[in-house]
């Protein structure tokens, strides 16, 4: 290990300095210093009693030999008074630091660098997925030499997709959207396929982090193409959370045909990927479902009721059934199957449970083969690298390597083993949450730690020993940037751009209110007011950095057809080449940091508010409100007005009533207030406490189920979101809203019936109208309003005086007394779309507002002394 100590010197002289100085008169006063090598020099003027003057430079360079420094007289508050002063100094040379060794960070070099190569993998999550790719990547590599490409929930450091060659050296990564990667891959192992399509993954989008109380997520797949990303429809289906507690996803495609096991949902999603539709065309429900993979000769292999089961698939492109079910693993080999992938005649799954281990049985016969890696899984103590931790995501590359992705946090691990033998080969650890982290033991400095904090299951600590040997060559620090003659790198497709103005403002909120007070009584007041603001210079949607390159909406269906990258604005502006190397961009999303948003807020505020007397207190507030603002939606960049529209939690009207109320009963009450013990004890001392709250619903967005076929900016008609741009013409106060009655065997309530429908451009049905080709609807963002909510909340207090110092209380509380159920508004799938049918979920209402119950009763007792 190298050791480089940077020697630091003190400086002390006191040249002679002018005793008087004309301040009206500009001078510099000349401190000459004598140096014996190059460096860095800090120097201070001080008065008497060393009190500082002025701290004249800091890290100044000089340079061997006769160096001045100025100084203009001047004084840390004004002007330096006539005297007598003296400078000290300090001197050293500058610190050069030098690379020892990292952990858990396998990059070479473990941090980022502008050619992408630089840094492993994801902080936030560990590893998921991998797939092998024989004939590279053209984008974003560039390369059809054979490469892995490895995958992520998610980072905010780092890269959530990942390519390396064969020997893991990092050739590029990428964040989609900022943030996203792929919990599964997959390529089209047919003949058949897209020939602009390289692989597909798929990854969790918006979380549910409450398990679906008020938010289930959705699951969205990309194609990676020869020319970018290209998104398909979201598929909203069960409770999709962050990786903790995440169902399995699997992928896999054959001839054009993508299916998506979404076992949260119970389903398998097909997509037609051969014209780039967007849209999935079939859906198979399928009990206890896991992974699916396809085999060379097109049967489906899918992890079913803990089995490994070969299905025939009948596709006509318009439905998918599964036929012909055959056990080949049957579920007593198997422990917990997790992802499946057959080669070579060969079936591999990745077994949790106790085994944590992949298993490899016969393709034909089902039998067991050999098992790769030791049982038991996660560990503590002494590190066994041939014992996996979760193994999920695999891939065999063409050496005869097994890529295996382990989903766990201690440690997070690509591993690496050989197919045949299962002989372990290698493994790459890491990386770091949040770039960085872990430390050196002081005392040992070739052990080192690091701890694992954030997700349940990633909080722990990992030792390291560092071999000594491996650190006679150490990673290069790469060549500084090449910085060509304009001074500026060109724009490339192969990272993300990010844009933030020339001049940062903060955000800026005008408020203003206006109120009147009127007093009835000693007792009463009645507030009325209007309350407003207006926010400036705001993220539109209230969430950092929206698309600067968002495509426009397509003119004829051929553009449509072609994909959005080309209707982008900046696609392929940016010509040029850097390092000999010619580079295009941009095709991709290019985020903007510029608080281009505003918001504004106007309400009418009343309150009736009686203070405490006569054993009588109540408060009564009514609101009407509206508050207005942009979405961070496919729209805002070029199409503005279509993303302005209500604020998604604002409720336009808000009443509350809230009071205390003494019953007239007992001692120095109204009623038997000459009462004895006894007495008082059993009838005195009843308090009722109540609040009631009357509001309207949440509002929504209403989508129609053919926007698909007119526009691709948005066309998440059937997801959870409260807002989207896949909206009809029409008037939506005109469309009949209702809450029905209780359905016994869905638990499901209808809030609207669907019209039918909108089978061409310009078609009308009931208040709606579909939209022209290549254009959004006109009804506003958020301009249905869902179920209006009631609560209503009780509580009787018996006070109990015990003796003068002790005093008691029994309660008794009832929560939503009337056991109304506050409904939410339509999230489930499809629930928004006006124009699909009863049967794929329209109109219907599934779930409760959030953190509200049904009736709850508490009972408690208090003692006060």
């Amino acid at each position: 290990m190298h050791r480089t100590l940077a020697t630091l010197g003190l400086l002390s002289f006191t040249p002679a300095l002018w005793s008087q100085m004309q301040p009206s008169v500009p001078a510099a006063i000349t401190i000459p210093y004598e140096a014996n090598r190059d460096g860095l020099l800090t120097l201070v003027v001080e008065g008497e009693h060393e009190s500082r003057i002025k701290n004249l430079v800091a890290d100044y360079p000089v340079h061997k030999g006769h160096n001045i420094i100025l100084w203009d007289g001047s004084s840390l508050d004004s002007v330096a008074l006539p005297g007598r002063y003296h400078v000290r100094g300090l001197f050293h040379q500058r610190i050069v630091p030098h690379l020892q060794y990292s952990i858990y960070s396998p990059g070479n070099p473990p941090w980022p660098t502008a050619d992408g190569t630089g840094a492993w993998l994801a902080d936030h999550t560990p590893p998921a997925s991998a797939l092998f790719l024989p004939g590279g990547s053209l984008w974003p590599t560039h390369s059809t030499e054979p490469e892995i490409l490895l995958g992520a929930e998610a980072a905010e450091a780092g890269h959530a997709l990942m390519w390396t060659d064969l020997n893991g050296r990092k050739l590029g990564g990428i964040k989609i959207r900022g943030w996203n990667g792929g919990i599964a891959l997959a390529r089209d192992i047919g003949d058949d396929r897209n020939p602009d399509h390289i692989a597909y993954t798929v990854y969790v989008v918006n979380p549910s982090r409450d398990f679906g109380k008020t938010n289930p997520g959705a699951l969205q797949v990309f194609a990676i193409t020869k020319g970018g990303l290209t998104p398909l429809e979201k598929v909203v289906g069960g409770v999709q959370t962050h990786d903790a507690f995440r169902e399995l996803v699997g992928l896999a495609a054959c001839n054009g045909l993508l299916l998506l096991s979404n076992p949260a949902g119970g389903e398998i999603v097909a997509f037609d990927v051969r014209h780039n539709a967007q849209a999935p065309f079939a859906k198979i429900k399928l009990p206890h479902l896991g992974a699916v993979a396809f085999e060379p000769d097109g049967h489906l292999l899918v992890a079913t009721e803990g089995a490994i089961t070969r299905f025939t698939l009948h596709n006509d492109w318009h439905s998918l059934s599964l036929a012909d079910p055959q056990v080949v693993v049957p579920a007593s080999l198997l422990e917990s199957p997790k992802q499946i992938i057959e080669a070579e005649h060969e079936i591999y799954v990745t077994d949790w449970g106790s085994s944590h281990q992949v298993k490899v049985f016969s393709a034909s016969t089902g039998r067991p083969l050999r098992i790769i890696g030791h049982p038991g899984g996660p560990q503590l103590g002494a590190y066994d690298e041939q014992r996996m931790a979760h193994p999920l995501g695999m891939t065999i590359d063409s050496n005869g390597v097994l890529w295996v992705a382990e989903e766990d946090y201690l440690p997070k691990r690509i591993s690496r083993w050989d197919v045949k033998t299962g002989r372990f080969l290698n493994a790459w650890y890491g990386p770091t949450q949040y770039g960085g982290g872990g430390f050196a033991d002081p005392h040992d400095l070739y052990r080192a730690y690091y701890p694992s904090i954030g997700n349940p299951g990633s909080m722990g600590l990992l030792e390291f020993r560092v071999d000594p040997s491996t650190l006679a060559s150490p990673p290069v620090r790469p060549a500084q940037p090449t910085i060509p003659a304009t001074g500026l790198i060109p724009f490339q497709d192969t990272y993300s751009q990010t844009f933030r103005p020339a001049r940062i403002q903060l955000p800026k909120v005008d408020q203003f209110n206006v109120a009147v007070q009127q007093q009835f009584g000693p007792t009463t007041t009645l507030d009325i007011a209007y309350v407003g603001n207006v926010g400036e210079r705001v993220y539109p949607g209230e969430t950092y950095g929206y698309d600067l390159n968002e495509p426009s909406l397509p003119t004829t269906t051929a553009q449509l057809a072609a994909g959005s990258a080309s209707r982008r604005p900046y696609y392929n502006q940016f010509v040029g080449t850097y390092n000999g190397v010619a580079t295009i961009c941009c095709s991709n999303s290019m985020t903007s940091a510029a608080p281009s948003g505003h918001a504004n807020y106007n309400s009418l505020q009343t309150k009736l508010d009686k203070r405490f007397a006569h054993g009588l207190q109540f408060n009564a507030n009514y609101t009407w409100s509206k508050a207005m603002n942009y979405a961070n939606d496919a729209a805002f960049n070029q199409y503005k007005q279509y993303s302005y529209g209500r604020n998604d939690t604002n409720r336009s009207n808000i009443f509350v009533l809230s009071g205390v109320y003494e019953l007239p009963f007992g001692k120095d009450r109204m009623f038997l207030s000459h009462s004895g013990h006894l007495v008082n004890y059993l009838v005195g001392g009843y308090s009722l406490t109540g609040q009631t709250t009357w509001e309207s619903g949440r509002p929504f967005t209403p989508t129609y189920a053919e926007c698909g076929a007119d526009q691709d900016l948005d066309n998440n008609f059937g997801g959870p979101g409260t807002t989207s741009d896949c909206r009809p013409n029409g008037d939506a106060k005109a469309f009949a809203l209702n809450t029905g009655a209780l359905n016994t065997t869905t638990h499901a309530r209808t809030y609207f019936t669907p019209v039918a429908a909108l089978t061409s451009n310009g078609a009308v049905s009931g208040p709606f109208q579909r939209p022209a080709f290549g254009s959004f609807g006109n009804i506003g963002r958020l301009s249905m309003v869902g179920p209006r909510d009631y609560y209503a909340d009780v509580a009787v207090l018996k006070d109990i005086p015990i003796t003068e110092r002790f005093k008691g209380q029994f309660q008794f509380q009832a929560f939503n007394i009337f056991n109304h159920a506050a409904l939410d508004i339509p999230t489930g799938s499809n629930s928004r779309c006006i124009d699909c049918t009863v049967s794929q979920g329209a109109g219907v209402v599934t779930a409760l507002e959030g953190n509200s119950t049904m009736r709850r009763l508490q009972f408690a007792a208090r003692l006060t002394f």
